[in-house]
């Protein structure tokens, strides 16, 4: 064995092994308080697939995976295709340290991050996506493109400056439409309008529900922590559409009821803390 290969598989096995702890931790944390509503039982077994033996985080169930970065990808198209949409973007600390191989250490550490674990192969799911769509948000992300290209398909959106313009409208429809017709080409089908349609349904229901969920963390009764929002909203980048909103309507209707009920998960005195900032992304 080559010194090189040595060292990547020694990367592997000690990034493996971090993110295990990490993930336990996680789910130790969030199980303490005995007041946690019962319905977050489908976010913790969600969670639990990063430290399975297999690490099948994503259960496509035969559809292919398309992994995005940033929010300017639009889930819909991807839907619209009969694809999964699955948001790659990591905050770990450790994989950030394995992609200073491919980077300058001052650059940004979710792209550090998201370079890491791609080519240390750690999460199958960032080497299996049958396509990777990164839009030229930043420096950095292009360059992340140009990086994570050894390992699986790539391809770049290019975002107008100036959104406001006549012109950046019109470049952008064509970006749109560039992505159309490549994942038309990957899933070997037509996107329709009765197809967009219903995908445009399927992302809208998620949106209402997650509104729900913030009017009722709004509420002056805190029923559920902000470990536990946290958790909801990063399942989302994992998971499919209607699975996760039905799991979240299911918690929100709970919710309401510890609203009425007033039960609480803090004392009523307890402070409440803004988070502003980079986003916090799991893994």
């Amino acid at each position: 064995m080559s010194p090189k290969i040595d060292k990547k598989e020694r990367l592997k096995k000690r990034l493996g092994l971090h993110l295990s702890m990490t993930v336990q931790e996680i789910l130790d944390g969030l199980k303490q308080d005995p007041a946690r509503p019962a319905e977050m039982d489908y976010f913790d077994a969600f969670f639990k697939r990063f430290i399975e033996p297999d690490r099948e985080i994503v259960r496509s169930n035969g559809k292919k995976i398309i992994g995005i970065y940033c929010m300017s990808v639009p889930e819909e198209l991807i839907y619209a295709a009969g694809a999964l949409p699955v948001r790659l973007c990591s905050g770990s600390a450790d994989a950030a340290e394995a992609g200073e191989s491919y980077l300058p250490e001052v650059s940004c550490p979710m792209v550090k991050a998201a370079a890491g674990l791609s080519a240390v192969d750690v999460l199958p799911l960032y080497q299996s996506c049958d396509l990777v769509v990164i839009p030229a948000t930043c420096d950095w992300k292009v360059k992340l493109g140009e990086i994570i290209s050894e390992f699986v398909p790539v391809m770049m959106l290019d975002l107008p400056r100036i959104k406001h313009l006549e012109n950046s409208r019109i470049f952008w429809y064509r970006e749109i439409l560039r992505l159309k017709k490549a994942l038309e080409k990957i899933n070997r089908t037509k996107i329709t309008h009765k197809r967009l349609r219903g995908a445009i349904s399927t992302i809208h229901a998620a949106q209402v529900e997650f509104n729900r969920f913030r009017q009722i963390r709004k509420k002056d009764v805190h029923v559920i922590s902000g470990r536990d929002a946290i958790a909801i909203m990063n399942i989302y980048f994992f998971d499919d559409a209607p699975s996760w909103t039905a799991a979240l309507t299911r918690l929100n209707d709970a919710l309401e009821k510890r609203i009425a009920e007033r039960v609480r998960v803090t004392p009523k005195s307890a402070p409440r803390i803004l988070l502003t900032g980079s986003p916090m992304v799991f893994p």
